[in-house]
């Protein structure tokens, strides 16, 4: 059919793309079966404790962090489930729930893909 340009030159002309843009070079990350590319735009801020794939460019409040100390397992690890958050935090399943359904009201935190596979996501700064 004829409709490749070229064997293995997508991710070189994508991390070209961007340096040439000045921004971020893409982060590959394989999840589970899946493969996914993120991009970054031009001057977003970081912070030193950002989790270094789906919480890349969020500042998080160290009182909020306090209060809802899932945000912090979250940026760790975002592919952390609800039963494992509440082991680590030795607190009840029903608990986490709680504060996660608060900060997902308050549009912070999402879930990306299924409780089994997905990962969580938080969505802005606060």
């Amino acid at each position: 059919m004829y409709v490749i340009e070229g064997w293995g030159t997508g991710v070189r002309r994508m991390i070209k793309a961007c340096r040439n843009h000045g921004v971020q070079e893409p982060v590959f990350t394989e999840i589970g079966t899946d493969f996914r590319v993120e991009f970054f735009r031009k001057n977003t801020v970081t912070d030193e404790h950002v989790n270094e794939h789906a919480n890349e460019h969020v500042k998080i409040d160290t009182e909020l962090v306090a209060k809802y100390p899932e945000l912090s397992i979250i940026m760790t690890n975002p592919n952390i489930t609800i039963n494992e958050m509440a082991m680590q935090l030795q607190l009840g399943r029903a608990t986490v729930t709680r504060h996660i359904t608060v900060l997902k009201k308050m549009g912070i935190l999402t879930r990306e893909g299924s409780d089994k596979t997905g990962y969580w996501k938080i969505t802005r700064e606060v």
